[in-house]
């Protein structure tokens, strides 16, 4: 961990327009008992977004600063994976990135677990746009990858909640990873969606069942173009999700 990647995630930092509700007042007005607390420090710092972390690591009461180095030096072997092959990603990209085009990297599952373990991490936390398409990503890929973005008590939205493009496309996602995939929908994860693209996988009825109930459940509400073409969906499937859109009282 270097101090380009500190600055990166200070600057960052310095030029949000607003902190999230969850992220505690600024760090350098705490008084002062507060910050020789070694144990709330550890405890404040889980909340904090990953830029935040790292401004205080630069700039705040040694307590404080001390205890945000040693967190982000636990997380860099996982951050760092980013560095290199298939990713390609700088320092900077890991905290300021809004896009991010991977399509055809040959990520695998392999790939698709230390993108999440990193993303679980808080990496890439300000993305909007990703795009993983036709790579190979399989049913352990995408179960990772699902389980790496879903909602924590330390980031209620998950960890790519302001996404609102995002493309799965031709990654030979099958049943057991869709399930997976809709469970992680279902429990919040990627709300602010505005596209998704799921063609050209491998995912049959019982898959589409399971997706189709999660958007069924309200979930994806800003939800404007779905792609499912050439996947394994018989007339049961497209049943399903007739029922899942199906106008009702509440909506």
């Amino acid at each position: 961990m270097s101090a380009t990647f500190l600055a990166a995630c200070a600057q960052r930092s310095a030029n949000a327009m607003e902190q999230p509700a969850s992220v505690p007042p600024p760090i350098a007005r705490q008084d002062s008992a507060v910050l020789r607390d070694v144990n709330l420090c550890h405890h404040i710092f889980v909340f904090l977004p990953l830029a935040d972390l790292a401004r205080a690591a630069l700039r705040t009461d040694r307590t404080f600063r001390d205890v945000a180095r040693e967190r982000l030096k636990r997380l860099w072997p996982v951050l760092s994976l980013l560095l290199d092959e298939p990713f390609r990603l700088s320092k900077r990209d890991i905290v300021e990135m809004t896009v991010l085009k991977l399509s055809s990297r040959r990520i695998g599952g392999a790939g698709a677990i230390a993108l999440a373990q990193a993303c679980a991490s808080g990496a890439l936390g300000s993305l909007k746009y990703l795009s993983l398409s036709l790579n190979g990503l399989g049913d352990a890929g995408i179960i990772a990858f699902a389980d790496g973005i879903k909602p924590t008590p330390e980031n209620p939205m998950g960890a790519l909640g302001n996404v609102e493009y995002l493309s799965l496309e031709g990654n030979q996602i099958g049943d057991e990873g869709m399930a997976a995939f809709s469970a992680v929908i279902s429990s919040g994860a990627l709300d602010r969606l505005t596209r998704l693209e799921l063609q050209y996988n491998q995912i049959g009825n019982d898959g589409m069942k399971a997706f189709f109930a999660a958007l069924g459940s309200g979930t994806l509400g800003a939800l404007t173009k779905l792609q499912l073409a050439g996947n394994l969906v018989s007339d049961a499937g497209i049943s399903a999700f007739c029922a899942a859109i199906k106008p009702t009282p509440e909506n």
